[in-house]
Parts: C-alpha cells; structure tokens; sequence
C-alpha cells in the first residue's frame, strides 16, 4: 500500500533532519528531545520518520493492530501535506485541526477492525495536543471534532483492507 501511494518510512533516530526538528520541537512543546527522538512517529511531507522496529514490522507486513494505527495516522498526516492543509500547522488551534485529523483517521481504523476500546477519547485528545502545547480551546474543539468524524479516507479503507488480510 505504502508504494502505491508513494509514502516512504525513515528511521527516525538516524536522520539528521529530525535530529534537528527534534530541537526545535522541545523548544515549543512539552515533549523532550530524547522523547520525541524516542517514542514518537513523525510525518514530513510523504516521508513517516518513526522506530525501526516499527518500520521493520509494517514492511513485513507483521504488525499489530496499534501498529496500523499509528501507520493510518501519520499517512493522514501525508495527506494533509499533499492537499496543502498543513499550511495550517502555523495558525492558532492548526496543529490541534491537524492532529484531530490524524487521530479520527486512527480511530476509524480501530473501529473498522473491531478494535473499538482502543480508540482516543476526548480526555485522551485534550492531553496529548496539551503536551503539544496546543491552546485549551483548541484541544477541545479538536476532541469535538474527533468524536463526530465518522468518514474514513480512500487511504484508510486501503489500510483496513491490508491489515484484514
């Protein structure tokens, strides 16, 4: 699937660039630089930079149901890159439209593979875009919109389909 849509994975931790955007990033959130280097996924243009143990197990097309979720969440964020919506990162409450995108996409996943316990719930989204640094307001029109995003993308459908197989 991932060639289809010509999405590439990087391992995160040996790229100079997120080195770097790992700085910046502990500049503006609450996340620290080991951490994010770490223990976060992170999506720039079509390229998802994430663990190479992650990488290795969705290449092999052995990964779990946390795994494809995580997958449906960074390529909503490729998408947002490519209908140019992530011109919206830098406006006030864009990185929480973004990430609710991102999130509602991975819950759908959880849904349409059974995995309906699993899903983010507004608590869950309010926290993670406050670590973030996202303004209150903004968390919680996000968790809104999370909560009423029902459509999945061509590219989720995709996903579920592969991960069903």
């Amino acid at each position: 699937m991932l060639e289809k849509y010509k999405i590439k994975l990087a391992v995160k931790n040996k790229s100079n660039f997120m080195k770097a955007a790992g700085l910046i990033q502990a500049l503006f959130s609450g996340i620290p630089y080991k951490e994010f280097m770490n223990s976060y996924t992170s999506t720039i243009g079509s390229t998802i930079y994430g663990d190479a143990e992650w990488i290795r197990r969705i290449k092999s097309g052995k990964y779990d149901c946390d795994d494809g979720a995580l997958l449906v969440h960074e390529v909503q964020h490729v998408l947002q890159f490519r209908n140019g919506s992530w011109k919206k990162y830098v406006r006030s409450g864009g990185r929480a439209l973004l990430e609710a995108e991102a999130i509602a996409a991975a819950n759908q996943f959880r849904v349409g593979v059974g995995d309906e316990v699993h899903i983010k719930d507004r608590f869950d989204v309010i926290n993670q875009l406050r670590l973030y640094g996202c303004k209150l307001k903004d968390c919680i029109a996000a968790a809104n919109y999370v909560e009423i995003a029902t459509q999945p993308s061509e590219m989720v459908l995709d996903a579920i389909k592969e991960y069903m197989k």
